[in-house]
């Protein structure tokens, strides 16, 4: 006797995710072979439709994305310093939002109580590097805009400066729990370099040296202000 479509419609729904069900349901001997035959029906009409809907999506989002585009190009082209100084609006808060997170991450896991392998792991896991990646782009993109011109490697401006002094110590250096680590500056058997992380400076107990990323990577590499804020700018 033949299954009635709907619950042909309901068994396709549980099994077609199954790789080869036709053939498992033909292995079991459930159905008759008209009532498969329907179902691999079934099948081919919801693959066509699917990519029917695909296309239709596809093609539909072009024209929209190239109208906006389009739109766009109007728009800049008609009130260029209107819509610069409305986007810098936008990017200035949502950076001071971001430090603000990014600082609070940080601070959960200052309790020099949690382990140092469980302290990194709820850092990678929290989020962090999305956040200061995030941040990252939103202060190219201000800086950009803020300039009016591209960066250049002969002429570097206070915002492409103060980019540099937030990068933080970490991309290049290795701190324990107590956010101490060994001085290249002098012999040190104990770490005595601390990174104040609220201000994004060095300062170590044996030296007494002090400074941002720039002096560290000037004096470290023994390069210029100019070759050290460069050497920053593509971290």
């Amino acid at each position: 006797m033949p299954v009635k479509i709907s619950k042909l419609i309901r068994l396709w729904k549980y099994t077609r995710k199954i790789p080869g069900f036709l053939r498992f349901l033909d292995m079991l001997k459930c159905l008759e072979e008209e009532d498969v035959e329907k179902i691999d029906q079934i099948e081919h009409e919801a693959l066509r439709r699917e990519w029917d809907c695909k296309k239709d999506y596809e093609d539909q989002h072009f024209k929209i994305a190239k109208q906006v585009q389009e739109f766009k190009k109007e728009i800049k082209e008609t009130y260029p310093e209107e819509i610069k100084e409305a986007r810098l609006q936008y990017i200035k808060p949502q950076i001071s939002q971001l430090s603000s997170e990014i600082e609070n991450v940080y601070l959960n896991y200052e309790d020099l109580r949690i382990p140092w392998a469980l302290r990194e792991s709820g850092l990678a896991l929290s989020g962090l590097h999305r956040l200061q990646s995030k941040r990252k782009r939103l202060l190219f993109e201000q800086m950009f805009l803020e300039e009016g011109k591209k960066f250049s490697s002969k002429h570097l401006s206070p915002a492409e400066i103060e980019y540099a002094k937030r990068i933080p110590f970490d991309y290049f250096l290795k701190f324990n729990r107590a956010n101490m680590c060994k001085c290249p500056f002098h012999e040190d058997k104990i770490p005595s370099l601390h990174w104040i992380r609220k201000s994004n400076i060095l300062y170590c107990h044996g030296c007494t040296w002090k400074g941002n990323p720039i002096n560290f990577l000037m004096k470290q590499n023994n390069i210029s202000f100019r070759e050290a804020v460069g050497t920053l700018l593509k971290i």
